[in-house]
């Protein structure tokens, strides 16, 4: 979306007839506005991205953690005060 707006912006600087210079920067200021809101929901979507990834991510560690837990249980079973019995 933000490549098209860009594209956009290159083609009317580019092909735009020179005799009509205001209609012209009124549709460059009009390209360069939706390009910065195209460009800031491209940015809220990427950092809500990376925010689920990293809540993934500790989701992830404390499963690792509990299963690393419950494979010490396996190896050294409880003792009689309820702890894992490690040499």
């Amino acid at each position: 979306m933000c490549v098209l707006a860009g594209a956009q912006l290159a083609l009317l600087v580019v092909l735009q007839p020179l005799h009509n210079r205001v209609a012209k920067w009124a549709e460059l200021i009009t390209v360069a506005c939706n390009l910065l809101v195209v460009g800031s929901v491209q940015l809220a979507w990427w950092s809500l991205t990376v925010r689920d990834w990293i809540i993934d991510h500790d989701t992830f560690l404390v499963t690792l953690q509990f299963f690393s837990i419950a494979l010490k249980e396996l190896q050294f079973p409880a003792g009689p005060m309820g702890r894992a019995c490690v040499p």
